[in-house]
């Protein structure tokens, strides 16, 4: 419960900044808030996806959709800093976004609170 409660303030304060127009990339530099329990969700969310999908993936993270995905399927991450493998970096609160290549499926699983 407190850990539950520590979160949701910090997600309140990063919504505050985020009203600014500033993305939080302190939090978001580091491993300590890609949280594990996301990974059921996740899990749901790739039951959704069609085998051979290109799917572009905002706000990666550990990429734990990568090895959830169908058979087939092509994987491309993008999130606010580099998470490595081929990830698109991209602030979303930004005015100029990258140019990202065609893919059939964006997923924006937990992103968008922080938009």
């Amino acid at each position: 419960m407190l850990r539950a409660m520590k979160n949701w303030f910090k997600a309140c304060r990063a919504a505050i900044r985020n009203r600014g127009g500033r993305s939080d990339y302190r939090t978001w530099q580091g491993d300590a808030r890609l949280l594990p329990e996301w990974d059921e969700r996740t899990e749901q969310i790739a039951a959704f996806i069609p085998p051979g999908a290109s799917v572009l993936e905002f706000g990666a993270g550990r990429m734990a959709l990568k090895g959830h995905l169908p058979e087939g399927c092509t994987y491309t991450p993008s999130d606010l800093v580099d998470r490595g493998e081929g990830t698109i970096v991209c602030d979303l609160n930004g005015t100029a976004l990258p140019a990202f290549p065609h893919h059939d499926i964006a997923v924006f699983s937990g992103v968008l609170e922080y938009v």
